[in-house]
Parts: C-alpha cells; structure tokens; sequence
C-alpha cells in the first residue's frame, strides 16, 4: 500500500533486525530526498525493555549527536521539522525480528503440488511445520503397513499449531475426489485443535484460516467440507497444470496473513503505527519492491542478497517475472541452527585459509548462536563468519535455482552485517563469487557488483510506500551511485594452471594503460578508482569464452563504458565449477592466494608454516588499495554520517633524496628578543647554540650484593643533583603566545567551532 504524501521533508526510517536495529534520517537536499545520517543500536525487542521503540530512540540519540539537530525532546520524537531543521516530518518501520508465520502444507502429490506450495511460501517469513501428501508412504517405505493413511496424518498434523493451512492438488479439469477427501481431513483436525487448543493465535472468529490452491472445480466441494470450522481463502490453482506453476496468487495471500496475524506480535507496535501514515512492513517486502523496480526501470537481469543474523533473503527479477526466495530461519546469528541442520561443518571449512578441528568450528558456531552481537575479535573470527556468510547465500542460490534453473543476472546487490562490515572490499567479493559462481550473462560480457554497506535497499523500499519519486531518487544518488563494489568478468575454460586463460589491458579516459596475464585458476583485478571511467579489451585464450561470444574472440568495450569502483575490474578465471584441492594445505594456501589477489591479505598464509607469498599476475602488478585484515579487527561505530570514502590510490615509490650540504655558520652575538616577538628562520640560525650539558659522571659501582647500606652513605655516594635555572619571564611568554593565537585565528575559529569540530570527528583547519 502506497501512501501518497507530497514533499515529505525529514523522514525517519527503522530497519528492526533480530540483533541489530538501524535507523536512517533521509530529509530533502536541494529538492531531492538524499542519506543524511544513520545509526545503530541494539534491539531491544526482548527483555528487559520488550518495545522496539526503545532502541530506535537509542539510534535517534545517536544521529542527533552526528548531525547536529533536535530530534528528541526529552526522549520523544519531535514531529513535525520545524524551520531550524529539528525534528522529524515522517517515521517509517520496517521489520525482520517479528517471527513466521506457521504453514501447514496438504497436498496431493509431493513432488507436483507439495514442491509448488513449498516455493509459494518462500515470499515472506514462514516456517513449514509439515508437508502432509497423499503419497507419503511412497516417500518413507517404513510407513507402508504401520497404519492408515488418515490415522497417520492426523496424529502428525496435531502435533503442530499452525497460523495457516495451505492446501493444494488438482490439476484444472482433473478430479474432485481428492481435494474433498484432503479437505474432510483438515476439517476434522481443526475442529479437534479449536477444541483442545486454546492458546494458539486465531482470527476474528477463532479459527485457523486455509488457503485453498487447488482444482477450480472442486471449489464448492472444499468450501463445503470446511465450512463449519473455518474461513476458506480461495486463490488461484497453485498448479493448472503438470508443466505450468502459478504462485503469485497464494503468495499475495501468505502475504496479507503474515501482516494480520503475525506483525501486530511486534512489540511497541501500536504506538509505532500510531505515529507512522504508512502501515508497518517487513524487511522483505521492502527490499522486493525495489528489485522488481529496479529491473524494469532499467531493463535488467537484477539479484539482491541480503545475509542477516536471523533470516537472510534473495531477490531475482527480470522484466516481467519476480522470484523471492525468503529463508526465514538462515541467517549468521540466531539462524545458524538452521544452517546446521542443512549443510555439513566439511562444507564451511572448505572456505576457510585455516585449519580447524571440526568440534572447535562447531563450539565456535554454537557461541555466536548464543551471542549473535559479538564483535569478531580477531582474523580467524571475521574469515569464520565470511565462510558461514558464503554457504547461506550458496544456500539462496540454489533456493532460486530450483524454482527458476539456472541464475541468470548482471547486477548484483548485497547486504548484510557480515558483507556490510567486512573489513576489506576484496574479502565480501570473494565470498560472494564463490557462494554464487556466476557464469556470466549471455547478453552481456561484465557483472556489475554492488555493497549495500548501509543497509539503504530497505531503506529505500520504506521510502517507496510514502513517496515514490523520492524513493527513485535516493536509490539513483546514494545506492547505486555510492556503493559500486566491482565489475566482474567471467572467462570460462578450463586449462593448465601455467597457461594464460585471458590477457586484459584497461585504458582510462586519460589515456594511462595497465595490462594484467591471468592464468587458469587464478582471480585478478586491475584498479579502476570510483569516479573514472575506462575501456577494457580482452584477449582470451582460444578455449575460453568470455559472455556470449566465441571462445578465443577478442572483446572490447566502448570507451568509458567501465565505470570505476572499489575493486575497478575483477577477473575471474577459477572455472566453473570452482575446483578446490582435496588436500587441505593446498587448498588452504589457494583460497589465501584468492583472497591476496584481491587485496584483502599480504604476504604468505600466517596459518601455514613455511607458505611462500603469493605473487601477482604478471605485466600488471597490482597494489592492494586498503591494508590487509587486522589481527583486531575495530568494532562497527554507531553513527555513520555518509557512505565510506574511496579507497586511497595506490602507493607510489618514493625516490631517495640526496642529503643537504652542511650548513657553515659563523658564532655571532644572539639577538635580544622581546617576548612575543615573531622571530625569522635567519635570526635562529644566527643565534649562538646552547652550551652543552657537562656529561653526566660515572656511575660508581653498588656496593656488594648483600650488605646494609644506610642513607648517609647513599647521600654520600649520589649527591643530589643541581636545580634547573630559573625562567624569569616564562609568564609573559605564556601571555604572548595567548596573543599570537587570538591574532591568527580571529572570531572564524572560536571555541564552540572547535568543540564542534572535534565532535564530528573533524579539527578546525587552523590548529
């Protein structure tokens, strides 16, 4: 639901995440809405506060402090802006820290309706308590000849307390039988759960809602059977057809449920929607609006990712399609459980450049489950939480594999609290090309990488329910203008680890050429700073191709059609899919070597003993643009005013500089100065030298090991030195230094710039 609101000025937007909450101040700036600032705090969603409210005030504080402005008048919220730019003119919640909603599935059939309704849900937070189908024996032999199908079933569905009954089955035209039979099942299981159950969540007449998603024709037949004991919501066949799948229908549906039944749960939420025009959100949904958007708009293949600490999404969209993939329970905090139910420790160890007992990776994941705020404190900790990052988001691509084949994109958008805090670009590039190992377009040659580092992708999709244009706008100016990561090319071949797989030579548009040999097997980059532009031609081997063309055919862009970036160029030549070593050492040194190549790291593997640098790919040897990863890697701050800078150019050599001739002075009589008087470089070099100190005497030896020794001999032995000469005038030097600075900094620097200054983090330009 879009609320038109014209000019909306100030706004206020809360991302309230399970762990984190992040609240970002949006306000116009030259007739467009523009970031302004952003905070974090703690959510404080549990005990002892339970009202989210709480830590969206803690952030406020936070941007009040960065920014400057009043936006809190004894611990509320000021509404509306007044004209000195203090206060707020709108508050937008948006939230992933509310819980699923619980779907039970009936079906006919696993693998036809079972498998459809499964992928409906993945449009928003659920959680599938069991998929109940008529060929159940089928799937588990043991279960052939214990008992009956209905006896069985219903002991199963009644061990659960779903928010929805999701039923399914029927292709169009097919039989009515079945769907009447499933429906007599779940009829006589809600009426037993009503009966028994009375502290589970129900709608306005105390019943558990179902969708039905089945044959059209046994519509009435179904509403019939269930009339008595619950409301039936009718959607469209969720599959008309063996080959055809239509799940827009029931997700809208699964949608509007979560919003009744499932936000309200939020705690603060009344008085967050008393004071928001526009209804609260999920994150999902947000983050949704803007990637279909994004795709039509610009006629684009697009794939955002989101890996949080509870739940972790991805988006796919083209022109005119749309697949969600919402994993409600996966994230690198509290979903960590999940995780481990689905993937093996072997999985998450064969990303990381260490060795690690599989008992101590385990404990390791089991403290962050229990402590999901804890700051990585260390190399291991940030390169363990990467790995954890890259199987769930490996985990998201197959989830949008199965309902769509195989991923086809160019712009990829990513966000998360590991991926946005990592320490260096180079470390969230490489997790994301080997948890996704894209392939590369075929109708284009270069993937465009972006890093939500701000969380703005929500942000923006908040923004869109108040005011479209200026959802438009803060997506155009602050996303994709201040966020790009890398362009990546991908050559596919295989070939021997000592051959060439593609030569690159990039030209920007002041005519400065850097050439790069990547081998097969290798990843490289070549720098290409935000803010420039240049052209890239490539060479490859004759059994590699690079996008759509040939294998072997050269491909060159237009000029300035590569747009500079944190990383500038990615080559990616590793194969698909990658091929890691089985032997641990070596692998371990080579995922070391991909994270060198793209600048995370320096030097050799510190994890392996006797590890020889990694050397870069040669004719373009490249400087890495940050500093590796710390053994202490900072905590994130709080408040963030604007999106980071650029990184710094690469370091240029600096040529020695040949020693000055000794300087030849003549003793003169030093010049009497008055205090506060501004005295020349050539007066001081006049000025005679201060007489040397008299060299200390010899220490005399202490006396023996052992023997009393009084005080007197003590005074004896080591007299007490002489008092320093006295400085007559040192106050009226004290005074004439007071002077010269009011002089020099005049009424442009007074005290309050300066104390403000600091507070931003800056120093004012004359001190």
């Amino acid at each position: 639901m879009t609320t038109k609101v014209e000019n909306p000025g100030s706004v206020l937007i809360a991302e309230v995440g399970s762990v984190t909450t992040r609240v970002t101040l949006v306000d116009a700036v030259e007739g467009e809405t523009r970031f302004i600032a952003q905070a974090e705090a703690p959510t404080t969603a549990d005990l002892p506060h339970e009202d989210v409210l709480v830590g969206i005030i803690e952030a406020t504080v936070n941007i009040s402090l960065i920014t400057e402005r009043k936006l809190l008048d004894d611990g509320r919220l000021i509404f509306p802006q007044n004209s000195e730019r203090d206060g707020i003119n709108h508050i937008i919640v948006v939230t992933s820290a509310v819980g699923n909603l619980d779907v039970l599935i009936v079906g006919i059939a696993n693998a036809v309706s079972g498998q459809s309704a499964q992928r409906a849900t993945r449009c928003t937070y659920t959680s599938t308590l069991q998929t109940v189908t008529l060929d159940d024996a089928l799937l588990d032999p043991e279960v052939q000849n214990s008992t009956s199908w209905v006896e069985r079933q219903v002991t199963r569905m009644l061990e659960h307390e779903p928010h929805v009954v999701l039923l399914a089955g029927g292709i169009e035209d097919g039989s009515r039988d079945m769907p009447q039979h499933l429906a007599h099942v779940v009829a006589f299981v809600l009426k037993y759960i009503a009966s028994q159950k009375q502290n589970i969540q129900r709608d306005t007449k105390g019943v558990i809602p179902v969708i039905y998603a089945g044959n059209t024709a046994a519509r009435d037949l179904v509403v019939k059977a269930l009339s008595d004991v619950t409301i039936t919501t009718l959607a469209d066949n969720i599959r008309p057809t063996i080959e055809e799948e239509k799940l827009e229908s029931v997700r809208r549906e699964l949608i509007r449920l979560y919003d009744e039944r499932v936000l309200p749960k939020l705690p603060g939420f009344a008085t967050l929607q008393a004071r928001s025009k526009v209804p609260i959100a999920t994150v999902c949904h947000a983050q949704g609006i803007v990637t279909r958007f994004l795709a039509e708009r610009h006629r684009r293949r697009v794939l955002t990712i989101d890996a949080g600490s509870m739940a972790s999404s991805g988006f796919l969209a083209s022109p005119g399609r749309f697949t969600p993939a919402v994993l409600s329970t996966f994230g690198t905090g509290y979903g960590i459980s999940t995780l481990l139910d689905d993937t093996t420790l072997a999985n998450i160890q064969r990303w990381l450049p260490f060795d690690i007992d599989r008992a101590e990776l385990g404990h390791w994941m089991l403290n962050k489950l229990l402590r999901p705020n804890l700051v990585p404190a260390s190399r291991k900790d940030v390169l363990l939480e990467h790995a954890i990052t890259c199987e769930i988001i490996r985990t998201i691509g197959d989830t949008l594999a199965d309902e769509v084949g195989a991923l086809s994109y160019d712009l990829l958008i990513a966000g998360g609290g590991v991926l946005a805090h990592a320490p260096h670009p180079g470390l969230a590039a490489l997790t994301l090309l080997n948890a996704l190992q894209p392939t590369g377009s075929e109708d284009t040659m270069a993937l465009n990488i972006h890093l939500d580092r701000l969380g703005l992708l929500a942000a923006c999709g908040a923004v869109a329910s108040l005011n479209a244009d200026a959802a438009v706008t803060l997506f155009d100016r602050d996303v994709l203008t201040n966020v790009p990561l890398a362009t990546c090319i991908i050559a596919l071949g295989e070939g021997s680890p000592n051959r060439t797989a593609v030569e690159a030579e990039l030209v920007d548009t002041k005519g400065r050429a850097r050439k790069i040999s990547v081998a097969y097997g290798q990843i490289a980059r070549l720098s290409l700073p935000r803010g420039r532009r240049g052209q890239l031609t490539l060479r490859p081997a004759n059994d590699v191709r690079i996008g759509r063309n040939e294998p072997g055919a050269e491909v060159k862009t237009e000029p300035a059609a590569i747009e500079g970036s944190e990383l500038g160029i990615v080559i990616d030549a590793r194969g698909r899919p990658l091929n890691l070593p089985r032997d641990d050492r070596q692998r371990q040194q080579l995922l070391w070597d991909w994270l060198v190549a793209l600048g995370a790291e320096r030097g050799g593997n510190p994890f392996i003993a006797g590890a020889e640098p990694h050397r870069t790919p040669r004719s373009g040897r490249l400087v890495p643009t940050e500093t590796s990863l710390p053994d202490r890697v900072p905590a994130p701050t709080n408040g963030q005013a604007a999106p980071a800078p650029a990184p710094p150019a690469p370091v240029r050599p600096i040529k020695p500089v040949a020693a000055p001739p000794p300087a030849v002075t003549t003793p003169a009589e030093p010049p009497k100065v008055k205090p506060g008087t501004r005295v020349s470089l050539a007066d001081l070099a006049a000025a005679e030298p201060p007489p040397q100190k008299a060299p200390p005497p010899p220490a005399q030896e202490p006396p023996a090991k052992g023997r009393r020794v009084s005080f007197d001999e003590l005074r004896q032995d080591a007299p007490v030195p002489p008092s320093p000469e006295g400085q007559d005038k040192i106050q009226d030097d004290l005074q004439a230094c007071v002077v010269r600075w009011k002089n020099r900094s005049g009424a442009g620097c007074s005290g309050d710039v300066i104390r403000s200054n600091f507070f931003m983090g800056t120093r004012c330009g004359r001190g």
